[in-house]
């Protein structure tokens, strides 16, 4: 005869008597538990396969093209120094504030050098605000040499100090080793007052910027590092003196880039018929101006504009917030 039994390791325990002896076999139990989640994958597998189906048929509806980009092409932009001020809508407070952080305590009483550091999401304007104030009259009658270095990633340090020579015309020809570059800065701003903007840091490892802060240190006192950076942890790293947390645009500062852009060119009557449309779409940017920017670059949303076509319904459709919801996320997370 046999008697069975569960075990705490969820086993049925089956003890078979034969002959006056007992054996004891251990059978493994299929848990309920285990059908059950194995059935919520399968439902979720099969929620996935139709979310890629919808997004195919979008795909073809938008008229939207499979691009692959070479290592190349994926390389970040360059930025520069130089902007068109009367695109700029909607930071003349936090530029005030900047502006006074680069000027306040110049005198005895001030640090050798200070870093300030612009920190949020991508897209949001660091980069601008920090334009709009390195070509600020002040600042520029403030300080004996402004330089503008983009960082961007990987941190370089070789590529930042040849930059940082470049911008003070000094020969980088014989120079080739980090050591003689950081060697050539140093001597090059020594004593002088300066304005050195890092722009679109990412690296969070101290010791990259530690072989390069040496070289600075040597700047007449009021000097300043000015850095924009999408992560706190980079403005903490560089030993911040000063974080500026930037904030996303008000709508209506959203919706003037928006229009200037999209209505350019374009004729008074149209301009009026399709400003609700354009204010529409400039409110779902969620105050990041590189979205409202970045989006009159899609054939598809120029093609619809270009054709009167873009019916406030579609504005207020789920398909149109889930776009742009994971276009902003890209950029958040830096995939744009």
């Amino acid at each position: 005869m046999g008697r069975g039994k569960v075990n705490g390791l969820g086993c049925v325990l089956v003890v078979i008597v034969k002959g006056g002896e007992a054996e004891t076999f251990s059978f493994a139990c299929v848990c309920l538990n285990q059908v059950v989640q194995c059935r919520d994958i399968a439902l979720k597998i099969k929620a996935v396969s139709e979310k890629l189906d919808d997004i195919a048929k979008e795909k073809a509806m938008y008229g939207f093209e499979l691009y692959r980009a070479t290592d190349h092409e994926l390389q970040r932009l360059t930025s520069t120094s130089l902007v068109d001020e009367s695109s700029v809508c909607g930071r003349d407070d936090e530029k005030k504030i900047v502006v006074s952080k680069l000027l306040a305590g110049s005198g005895q009483e001030a640090r050798d050098m200070e870093v300030i550091s612009l920190v949020g999401l991508g897209g949001i304007g660091k980069t601008t605000l920090a334009q709009l104030v390195f070509n600020d009259s002040e600042v520029a009658t403030h300080f004996q040499e402004k330089i503008w270095v983009c960082v961007s990633e990987p941190f370089d340090g070789v590529r930042i100090a040849k930059a940082i020579l470049e911008h003070l015309k000094v020969s980088t020809s014989n120079l080739v080793e980090l050591q003689s570059l950081l060697q050539s800065v140093s001597q090059s701003i020594n004593g002088k007052r300066v304005l050195l903007v890092l722009d679109d840091v990412w690296t969070e490892d101290h010791r990259l910027w530690e072989q390069l802060k040496p070289s600075l240190v040597g700047c007449a006192r009021g000097s300043r590092i000015l850095v924009t950076a999408r992560k706190g942890a980079v403005a903490m790293m560089m030993g911040t003196n000063h974080r500026i947390d930037i904030e996303t645009l008000y709508d209506d500062a959203c919706r003037s880039i928006f229009n200037h852009m999209a209505f350019l060119d374009r004729s008074k009557e149209e301009c009026e018929r399709l400003e609700d449309i354009g204010n529409n779409i400039a409110n779902k940017c969620k105050g990041l101006p590189l979205v409202a920017k970045l989006l009159l670059k899609l054939p598809a949303l120029i093609f619809m504009l270009a054709r009167q076509s873009f019916h406030l319904n579609f504005m207020f459709s789920p398909d149109f917030h889930y776009f742009l919801s994971h276009f902003i996320f890209s950029l958040k997370f830096g995939t744009l």
